[in-house]
């Protein structure tokens, strides 16, 4: 039926859920089990926020509007934004969407997981490196925020793209043995919902202007909310959305023609991205709606981000360089939002520099629960309270040991980075050079300051090396099938 709480459409459903145990180490099980017989009181699951994530796929830090794009129109986001607080220097934790999906389900570097890459084995003969094998499927042993949540007492749901195991059947759909049914959430779909992934979604509907598809997977998300109503324990939900991802096909004709009448002499692809990225606004609205009409969205805390940069073909990631697949700004800085009313002031703006596996330890803080061993975030809660004013965090850092993509466009050979406060170095391991960049005053990254500043770069390519040796982390090796053989190990 549909429902007009703010007097435009919301599609609502039923929704059965469907149970599934998590196959974890006994220990955690047990713990689980035990919170699960003593339970907590009505008071303890009424005082504890909800908590809802919302992940887009390859949406670029510029690309909606309230982080300065005036083609995109994103009035969701845009509010959501002006009810909490926008991070202007929040990073992705790789280049690459199952990487990044690793480490905000774990809280652990991609490099600490040895899961920097997922996909069909490739054999690289053809390159002075030869890549780490990748790893295809995340380790059961693993502790996912679904599973602390899971222990926490709450209920738990998972919608939309997995991605970071051996794919069941076709491209993204969910594995049958390591799946968010196998690791902490009780309920959810894989469903493609209105993206073109669904074979029947790739023909453009003919909609009235104003009107978007029916998407089955944010009806599933909404009938989980609708549940929430009557349950006394407080909700995880992780909503993992499929736009914007390729093939960009929007599914509206209309919407289409707006944007081609807005950005004349945009290439078609950009005006079909424009598009997507309005349709992912909308949809996500839809679900935010529907945690106001069911009366639970004062007590739950909103998460949104995305996974990695844009795609080249379809956005420049503009002012920033670079793109997905690679580790300059274009390619790890991204959107990100907090609201929780009553704790997290409205229209507010940070530049600390926070990123994604900081998430499991501020869930775990809010859940009241330990961290999972060798984490490598810390808690947003103490910022978000006003208990202190900033992360003493020394750096951050990135590890993508591939070759991706092998043709065309501006891709990645194996590199790593850090951030220190301002500065940036990238190192790529096939010619041993270093790029420096003071992103306070060239976020472009334009201009290399590696040789007007030695003593910084050595510093910070140390400091670098220095967490990929405590993460243990894996390198690319020489390859011997190459025919000049100059590069060594690192």
């Amino acid at each position: 039926m549909y429902l007009k709480p703010d007097g435009k459409r919301l599609l609502l459903i039923n929704f059965d859920p469907v149970k599934h145990l998590s196959v974890k180490k006994i220990i955690f099980l047990f713990s689980v089990s035990a919170i699960t017989a003593f339970g907590c009181s009505t008071s303890e699951k009424q005082s504890r926020p909800n908590i809802l994530i919302l992940y887009a796929d390859d949406l670029g830090w510029s690309d909606i509007g309230c982080f300065g794009n005036n083609d995109h129109d994103t009035p969701s986001m845009n509010q959501l934004a002006s009810e909490g607080i926008k991070y202007t220097n929040a990073y992705a934790p790789a280049p690459i969407c199952s990487a990044s999906r690793a480490s905000i389900i774990t809280g652990k570097s991609p490099a600490r997981l040895h899961f920097e890459f997922v996909a069909t084995e490739a054999r690289i003969s053809d390159k002075p490196l030869l890549p780490p094998k990748r790893t295809l499927e995340l380790p059961l042993e693993e502790i996912t925020l679904g599973e602390i949540a899971e222990k926490a007492g709450y209920n738990t749901a998972y919608f939309g793209k997995w991605h970071i195991a051996k794919h069941n059947g076709k491209y993204l759909k969910w594995s049958n043995t390591h799946g968010p049914l196998q690791q902490g959430f009780a309920t959810g779909s894989d469903h493609y919902g209105s993206h073109p992934y669904d074979e029947r979604n790739r023909i453009p509907a003919q909609l009235k202007e104003g009107e978007f598809p029916i998407d089955t997977l944010v009806q599933k998300a909404i009938g989980f909310l609708k549940k929430q109503q009557q349950e006394q324990q407080p909700f995880f939900m992780f909503f993992s959305s499929y736009y914007v991802h390729t093939p960009v096909i929007p599914n509206n004709s209309w919407l289409i023609e707006k944007y081609r009448k807005r950005m004349p002499g945009a290439s078609e692809d950009r005006i079909k991205y424009a598009a997507f990225v309005e349709t992912m606004d909308y949809y996500y609205g839809q679900i935010l709606k529907a945690l106001k009409h069911y009366g639970l969205e004062k007590n739950t805390v909103v998460i949104f981000t995305s996974d990695n940069g844009g795609h080249p073909k379809y956005t420049d990631n503009a002012p920033l360089r670079g793109n997905k697949w690679n580790l300059y700004e274009g390619g790890i800085r991204e959107p990100f939002m907090v609201k929780w009313p009553g704790v997290i002031d409205k229209n507010t703006e940070s530049s600390e520099p926070v990123i994604q596996w900081d998430i499991m330890p501020t869930l775990c803080e809010l859940m009241e629960q330990p961290d999972p061993e060798n984490t490598d975030g810390k808690s947003l809660l103490p910022l978000w309270t006003g208990k202190i004013p900033a992360l003493k965090r020394k750096s951050l850092y990135w590890h993508f040991p591939y070759y991706h993509p092998p043709k065309s466009y501006e891709g990645t050979k194996p590199c790593s980075a850090i951030r220190q406060g301002d500065y940036k170095l990238i190192y790529f391991y096939e010619d041993k050079q270093t790029e420096l960049y003071d992103l306070a005053n060239d976020i472009g990254e334009s201009t290399d300051l590696s040789s007007e500043m030695p003593e910084i770069t050595e510093k910070l390519k140390a400091l670098l090396m220095k967490h990929l040796k405590k993460a243990n982390a894996r390198f690319a090796i020489p390859n011997p099938e190459f025919p000049e053989r100059k590069i060594q190990s690192p």
